[in-house]
């Protein structure tokens, strides 16, 4: 197991999520 890639896929995930929950506050407006 590499660590750094544990590390970056783990953060793209976070970024990811953090992209869906601003598209659901502007969606509720």
């Amino acid at each position: 197991m590499k660590l750094l890639e544990a590390i970056k896929v783990i953060m793209e995930g976070k970024e990811i999520k953090g992209k869906n929950k601003i598209l659901r506050d502007s969606e509720r407006g």
